[in-house]
């Protein structure tokens, strides 16, 4: 029989480990659930870009397939819907999931906290890349410039500090002190954080990194990405079931292009 025949059963999902060496779903309510389950305000576009933010629009969070190659992924944080951004965030379009999933929950846990939690930073460094170090990963340190890099080097964070800029105005960008990415040569996928970034919120994405549980992926996903990963069926012992997948939630981004305008 032909394996690939209509009548031959479908192959099983592969589980990959770690998570940032899986690549994308492209189901992006799986990363938003936290928010869209708080009810944030959102609407689409025409495009099929997807805007979200927080009730008083200091947080907005953008998923923007359109246009390409865009960064997929955009967040920004204001202390007034109508001022320049603090920092702001943007990830390529094969980052997994399930690395902006606790992301996003936190963006939401900080917000909710008040006091602006979302605003406050950054701290210490070194706060966001001890949950890397204590998983093995190795820290180098050179002049301007801090690398910590994967036991199996294939993900690496950079941070490069941004000298202090006391002129700037209304429109200066933030610049860019935080990068993560996973591949070999050209990144499968990159995140990028700019300096005033809040350190716990990094510290967050950096241990999804070193998070061991598998994830699901399709077979046919599997080695299709510009790096070596791991792909196989993990021990029943450790393996998620598929009650760990996210319940649709209350509201989601359109899977087909619609009209714009906000959801009621």
């Amino acid at each position: 029989m032909n394996p690939t025949s209509p009548d031959s059963p479908s192959p099983e999902p592969n589980w990959v480990t770690p998570a940032y060496l899986a690549g994308a779903r492209n189901v992006p309510e799986h990363a938003l659930a936290p928010l869209l389950d708080r009810n944030w305000p959102h609407h689409d576009d025409a495009s099929g870009n997807f805007y979200l933010s927080s009730p008083d629009q200091t947080l907005r969070i953008g998923y923007l397939p359109e246009p390409a190659p865009s960064p997929l992924w955009r967040i920004s944080a204001s202390p007034d819907p109508f001022d320049r951004p603090l920092w702001t965030a943007q990830a390529s379009a094969q980052t997994p999931e399930e690395l902006l999933r606790p992301l996003f929950a936190r963006l939401g846990q900080m917000w909710e906290h008040g006091n602006q939690q979302h605003l406050i930073g950054p701290l210490a460094p070194y706060l966001a890349t001890t949950p890397l170090e204590k998983a093995g990963w190795q820290t180098q340190q050179l002049p301007g410039r801090l690398t910590t890099t994967s036991p199996d080097v294939q993900a690496v964070l950079i941070h490069t500090p941004s000298p202090h800029r006391p002129n700037a105005d209304a429109f200066t960008r933030p610049s860019t002190a935080w990068q993560i990415g996973a591949g070999r040569g050209e990144p499968a996928w990159w995140a990028t954080f700019t300096q005033a970034t809040p350190t716990p919120l990094l510290a967050t994405f950096t241990t999804a990194l070193t998070d061991p549980t598998p994830v699901r992926r399709p077979h046919s996903q599997a080695r299709t990405r510009a790096t070596d990963f791991t792909a196989t069926r993990a021990p029943d012992a450790h393996q998620p079931q598929t009650s760990d997948l996210p319940s649709p939630p209350r509201a989601r981004p359109p899977s087909t292009p619609v009209g714009g305008g906000p959801s009621r």
